[in-house]
């Protein structure tokens, strides 16, 4: 299941590539939810014919699972409605997504439903989040270009890793990832309901200080790297 996990990611990272080269020669945020569903249905299909037992099977429609589904879907439709949607109505929705991401961690914990793949999941829902929102700020509210270049951070350094050979190597974990996430989460939501000023201010910052994560998580890889070597 590991190596079928890691190939799922390059080729995750491969497809959101595309959907992202598609969506600005289109200006259409459209294939970015197209082809993440597809992925992520990819995923779910792989592993169901991976595991054999009733008990494993279940775990991939488990609470926690359903919850990060949702939270896709709804961040999906939502994006496709976006440009005629209120901003405060597309904060709402957008905002409403994101705090369910606690709950699914929490439901897994709870029914001891925690799995591999619904923490890839999990995982990869938020990254889609991240780049979808980013292309929207830039068409919608004027936001730099070079700002996608942050959103699409977490696809660009599996290639990296891969590229290097150096996708398998096992790293601490990142202290203070979970705590930029959580401020970039705050910097896509902000044009929603902030003066440009305002929000601009808190990119700038949040693309500083995700920028630096990555950069921690890199060097531990090299570290890694230099000791396996």
């Amino acid at each position: 299941m590991e190596r079928t996990n890691t190939k799922w990611i390059i080729s995750n990272a491969i497809v959101m590539s595309l959907a992202l080269f598609l969506a600005i020669n289109t200006q259409s945020v459209f294939w970015l939810p197209l082809l993440a569903f597809s992925s992520f249905s990819y995923l779910f299909y792989s592993a169901y014919r991976s595991i054999p037992s009733s008990e494993s099977i279940n775990k991939l429609s488990s609470y926690a699972n359903q919850i990060t589904a949702f939270r896709f879907l709804l961040s999906a439709l939502t994006a496709l409605a976006v440009f005629q949607l209120p901003a405060t109505i597309s904060f709402c929705l957008f905002g409403f997504a994101i705090l369910l991401d606690g709950l699914d961690g929490y439901l897994a914990r709870k029914y001891k439903q925690a799995s591999e793949i619904g923490a890839l999941f999990d995982k990869t829902v938020d990254a889609y989040f991240v780049l979808m929102l980013s292309f929207i700020l830039v068409v919608k509210y004027d936001v730099p270009f070079w700002f996608l270049g942050i959103g699409y951070l977490h696809y660009g350094y599996e290639l990296l890793l891969l590229g290097l050979g150096w996708q398998d190597l096992v790293i601490p974990k990142n202290p203070i990832g979970k705590y930029i996430a959580a401020l970039l989460f705050i910097s896509v939501l902000s044009p929603f309901i902030l003066p440009e000023y305002l929000y601009l201010l808190i990119l700038y910052l949040a693309a500083i200080l995700v920028s630096f994560s990555f950069g921690l998580s890199f060097f531990y890889k090299f570290k890694a790297a230099s000791v396996k070597g």
